[in-house]
């Protein structure tokens, strides 16, 4: 008989107590316990039922914890299996991009990256390599970049979306989402900045709630890139409709979680070719992206510095194409444009090299005068 009453108080309060933290639920199992004890042997008929009540509550926090428990192993063991598939899949298998990783996609990437929107026009006259391609060629080229998703066209200019990686996710994926979303219109970034830090920091899959129980421990970043100390106390509602701005802008994807419930689902960062809407899938070659060289020819940035700094000095500053570098030094030759554009770039960015575009809008080369 008392077990009925202690059964109708949990059922009592267990809605009630759902609404509360795992952390109150523990407190009132153990202060209810406490209680429970210190109840006299000889209980008055009002103490036994005050008893009854606190077992009821007791019964209901702790069915309350295993569920959560429950639930949260079962979304562990999730995400356990989902990155044990991503580190399984081949790549050769996994891959679907045949234009993003040829050598001309991956040159029209590179360029983009390095001087922002383009007509195709610009695009077209940028190097000789661009200018060379056939008119239908070249259009087939940006169509099908534009049906992979690595670019997208607004007002007419091409935009670069996502860079074709060995992993097929971004190589810098919180300065990369940044900066779709400040494409995006979107002006106050803190809150993003704040989860975008977090997924690529955990480098697992997120929903707001796993984002409140981690982002105390991101404190350090108040101040840092517009994260302001309200963005540590946004609620469960903002933070999914930052997840589903990101989601609308191809920034993150949202993944099948066994367990996360309906209305807050996990999510991670895009995967390049994770869709299903190609008209050509055909296994894809290795690419050679940003500064990085095939085994064949494998060379370190310093040796091709170097390498095309010489060069540049036999040339006695003279403008020179990037046709015109991997021509003069032999050992360089076979590399991919992308990866002489890479090392390049950072030359300029050392003041090394001047880089200077021309009425044709391709870009020159010289050598950086030293004041005497």
């Amino acid at each position: 008989m008392a077990s009925d009453y202690v059964q109708v108080w949990k059922k009592m309060k267990y809605p009630e107590l759902k609404k509360i933290s795992d952390d109150e639920l523990r407190n009132i199992i153990s202060n209810n316990a406490a209680k429970v004890l210190a109840m006299p042997t000889n209980a008055t008929a009002s103490q036994v039922s005050e008893m009854y009540q606190l077992r009821g509550e007791q019964e209901a926090a702790a069915q309350i914890l295993a569920e959560r428990k429950e639930k949260r192993d079962k979304i562990s063991a999730s995400i356990r299996k989902w990155k044990e598939h991503e580190e399984e899949i081949p790549y050769k298998n996994f891959v679907k991009l045949k234009t993003a990783s040829s050598a001309n996609g991956q040159l029209v990437s590179a360029i983009l990256e390095d001087e922002g929107d383009m007509s195709a026009t610009e695009l077209s006259g940028w190097c000789e390599e661009m200018s060379a391609l056939d008119d239908s060629v070249f259009k087939l080229l940006l169509d099908e970049l534009v049906m992979e998703r690595v670019l997208a066209i607004k007002d007419g200019k091409y935009r670069l979306m996502h860079v074709c990686t060995p992993t097929l996710y971004p190589e810098r994926p919180v300065e990369w989402g940044t900066r779709l979303l400040k494409q995006a219109g979107i002006n106050e970034l803190g809150l993003y900045h704040l989860i975008l830090i977090i997924m690529d920091t955990e480098n697992e899959p997120v929903n707001a709630a796993s984002i409140r129980e981690k982002r105390d421990s991101y404190s350090w970043l108040q101040g840092q890139n517009g994260i302001m100390k309200e963005n540590f106390a946004a609620d469960g509602r903002m933070i999914i409709n930052c997840l589903q701005e990101m989601y609308k802008n191809k920034i993150i994807e949202r993944l099948m979680i066994d367990g996360a419930p309906a209305e807050d689902p996990f999510y991670f960062f895009y995967r390049l070719g994770s869709y299903d809407n190609l008209t050509h899938v055909e296994e894809k070659k290795n690419p050679v992206v940003d500064g990085a060289v095939t085994a064949t020819h494998a060379m370190d940035e310093q040796q091709c510095r170097n390498e095309i700094l010489n060069y540049m000095k036999n040339e006695n500053g003279v403008l020179v194409t990037l046709n015109d570098i991997k021509s003069g030094c032999p050992k360089i030759s076979e590399m991919s444009n992308q990866s002489v554009i890479a090392v390049i770039r950072r030359m300029t960015e050392d003041k090394i090299l001047l880089r200077t575009v021309g009425e044709n809008l391709r870009p020159y080369y010289s050598l950086v005068k030293k004041e005497s």
